[in-house]
């Protein structure tokens, strides 16, 4: 936990920050952007964002949360998911903000039931996000036969050596067939789904957030994957004040897969991919 004076960005205020400034961009004056890094199969990073934005919104300088996902708005979104009747029942249990963010693993939602006077919005494209989710629906659903083709070979062929294969021999085989798909489908990931995704991020919060409000805070929340190029280009559009900040719970997250190749194979076969967002 760290203490961050806002003022060399124009705001009167200090916060708590429980995570790494790793970025920094000061404008003449104008709405500063805290970019939240996010990995989506890291729930303690997630946690951490929220409760940094938790603070930040308690503040009364945040006017908006930029969130990805949710391409038909959040409110929308929790509606046509059923989840209208658990903010409701969250609400009758009375069940405290410190165990709601304590189980969470979706920043927007968790955000919209903690302060629901708070502006969340989506900042994707529709379309954009319906062909990105078919791109991935589509790389993902050969890796299990994939996997099970490369076991098969290296048991030579015997099904019944199935039974008495060694576990960590089994995470290196399935490491290794998503380390090669992820190589194979790297381009058409970015093609497809990323810079797509990225340019429309861009644009939805120069259309949305105000650049020329000094004192004044949005809350951007998106995979990781997505900071360098949604910044560069803001920065470039001019106005914004900016500050990137990796949470604690996922800098702790990245260090063990740095030391465990076994919980990082683990991990990217949990999400189905890429985790990085």
């Amino acid at each position: 936990m760290m203490s961050l004076d806002l003022k060399p960005y124009g705001i009167n205020a200090t916060v708590n920050i429980e995570g790494d400034v790793v970025g920094t961009f000061v404008a003449n004056s104008g709405t500063t952007l805290f970019f939240f890094e996010e990995r989506h199969d890291c729930e303690a990073g997630i946690r951490s964002c929220l409760r940094m934005a938790r603070r930040l919104i308690d503040t009364g300088i945040v006017q908006v949360v930029c969130v990805e996902g949710y391409p038909t708005g959040v409110k929308e979104g929790v509606e046509s998911q059923g989840l209208a009747g658990l903010v409701e029942a969250l609400k009758r249990a009375q069940v405290g903000e410190d165990d709601l963010i304590a189980s969470s693993s979706d920043f927007a939602f968790t955000v919209y039931v903690l302060r629901p006077a708070t502006r969340i919005m989506s900042i994707e494209d529709p379309d954009a996000y319906k062909h990105a989710s078919e791109v991935l629906l589509r790389q993902r659903a050969g890796r299990p036969a994939r996997i099970m083709d490369a076991v098969v070979r290296e048991c030579g062929g015997d099904i019944a050596a199935l039974k008495v294969l060694d576990k960590g021999k089994l995470i290196e085989i399935s490491k290794k067939v998503l380390r090669e798909a992820l190589a194979e489908m790297e381009d058409t990931i970015r093609r497809d789904v990323k810079d797509p995704r990225d340019s429309f991020y861009i644009e939805n919060i120069s259309k949305h957030v105000s650049p020329m409000r000094p004192g004044n805070a949005a809350i951007v929340n998106l995979g990781k994957s997505h900071h360098g190029a949604v910044i560069s280009g803001l920065r470039k559009a001019g106005g914004y004040s900016i500050l990137r900040i990796r949470p604690d719970g996922l800098k702790e997250f990245e260090e063990q897969l740095a030391r465990d190749p076994r919980f990082h194979a683990i991990k990217r076969i949990r999400c189905g991919g890429d985790p990085s967002g």
